[in-house]
């Protein structure tokens, strides 16, 4: 009997173990609740080639949209900001006041954002530069430079997520299976946009006016498969320049009906 009960243990404990790791992805949290303050500083420290609801998403993902939360380790708010950065913010944003007041917890929340996708300067596709970003906004940029360090070490490029992804238990003084979760989180809440088909339906639609101009048409419920978008609409856009590692930045460049 004692056999059978730790048999049981061995298969079933490291099962739920497993699951408790992916972290619970719902689409309750898409309402229009503080999209006007997620599209604004989204488009005030991006600009208006970004798609907003990834900063919603992970405002969902930090603390379900919950203006009083707290965490155990005192970051408040629905962007889950530490004391000690929302003031290192306010020096350089003066116009942010309470750290608990949604629409100035999300403006901060997205400027740091911004300070982190700043830092991620290398050549590299747009999605991994968005997950190094929101790594870094959970682990913190220092952890997230020694994991891809230690990923060139191992033979990695380092540029992309998924060479962070196979040295981070390597990785000292990271709780690794808390950030690359977070990630995967946001990720879910937005789609898979390798799933999406929108790169091949862009460059279907794709005309190119000029070297240096591209005009396109893109059917908005291709951009991801989120529940909250319903609108069947097309978007024309004209891009100038367009640089091939920056074709998602060009893709979130349609205005929100």
């Amino acid at each position: 009997m004692r056999k059978t009960v730790l048999l049981i243990a061995a298969v079933v404990i490291p099962i739920m173990l497993e699951a408790a790791d992916i972290p619970e992805v719902t689409d309750r949290h898409w309402t229009r609740k503080y999209d006007q303050y997620f599209r604004k500083y989204s488009k005030r420290f991006f600009g208006p080639a970004i798609d907003w609801h990834w900063f919603k998403a992970q405002g969902i993902a930090e603390s379900g949209l919950r203006g009083n939360a707290r965490s155990w380790v005192n970051a408040k708010g629905i962007m889950q900001l530490m004391p000690r950065t929302f003031a290192e913010l306010k020096k350089k944003n003066p116009e942010l006041r309470n750290v608990l007041d949604p629409r100035w917890n999300i403006a901060a929340g997205i400027s740091y954002d911004s300070s982190m996708y700043k830092k991620w300067r290398e050549d590299r596709p747009f999605l991994d530069r968005m997950r190094f970003m929101l790594g870094s906004y959970n682990a913190g940029f220092r952890t997230i430079l020694r994991a891809q360090k230690l990923s060139r070490k191992y033979g990695f490029s380092g540029r992309d997520w998924e060479s962070i992804k196979s040295v981070a238990p390597k990785v000292s003084k990271w709780r690794e299976k808390e950030t690359l979760g977070y990630v995967r989180k946001i990720e879910k809440l937005m789609g898979d946009p390798k799933e999406s088909g929108l790169a091949a339906k862009v460059l279907s639609d794709a005309v190119v006016i000029s070297p240096e101009t591209v005009s396109f048409r893109v059917k908005r419920e291709n951009l991801y498969k989120r529940p909250h978008i319903k609108s069947l609409r097309y978007f024309p856009t004209v891009v100038m320049n367009p640089h091939p590692n920056i074709l998602w930045n060009i893709l979130f460049s349609f205005p929100d009906y």
